[in-house]
């Protein structure tokens, strides 16, 4: 079963990470017509967009079969549904779908420990303050890095800042994942998150919706 693993992080907010261990072919045949559409020319792409689709059917069968559509910004809903979100990642052969009845955004990462050379990128002074001195510090990096970019996918709206806008609450890092909160603020708006965390084997999952 290519489906690694399920998460229900409430009761209607959802997760499921897709291996992708099927073809191109495979992976394309069970997935409605209107998901057929928009592919990338790039075999690894190619292979990455179909398990993410794959990945969001199997959470959401009826709501995926009447396609997608984007907003002014690029970000994708589902076509004539405004009760149900959804967000979409993937990672070396990996992919991640999330769904919510409210804005939401996920990521997946596979654990490297170049995120340490990388840390300056993202991190503000403050989320340091806490990252630091835990007991697995790249694995807390890496919740960090996926909280960051869950809360870029929630705002959907380009352009924003990983230090000034983007603001992750401290956490204590476990490898059985755990439950924090973060903010986007930017324009004159705050939008409030829960964020949680999940490890699937090296790969780190991060979910924020919406509070």
């Amino acid at each position: 079963m290519p489906a690694l693993q399920f998460e229900r992080f409430a009761p209607e907010i959802q997760a499921i990470v897709w291996e992708g261990s099927e073809s191109p072919a495979e992976l394309l045949d069970p997935l409605p017509e209107a998901w057929r559409g928009q592919l990338p020319h790039n075999d690894v792409r190619l292979k990455d967009t179909l398990s993410a689709r794959r990945a969001l059917l199997a959470l959401a069968p009826d709501a995926a079969r009447d396609g997608f559509e984007k907003d002014n910004f690029g970000k994708p809903h589902f076509k004539g549904l405004d009760t149900l979100e959804f967000s979409l990642s993937h990672s070396h052969g990996h992919a991640a779908a999330l769904v919510s009845p409210q804005a939401c955004g996920v990521d997946l990462q596979l654990r490297v420990d170049k995120i340490l050379k990388l840390r300056r990128k993202f991190e503000r002074p403050d989320e340091r303050a806490f990252i630091e001195g835990q007991a697995d510090e790249v694995g807390a990096l890496h919740v960090l890095w996926g909280a960051k970019e869950s809360l870029f996918k929630l705002w959907g709206k380009r352009l924003i800042d990983w230090h000034e806008h983007l603001i992750v609450y401290e956490f204590e890092h476990n490898p059985k994942g755990g439950e924090f909160k973060g903010e986007v603020r930017k324009d004159g708006v705050v939008i409030r998150a829960k964020l949680w965390f999940r490890w699937i084997g090296d790969y780190c999952l991060v979910a924020a919706v919406a509070d």
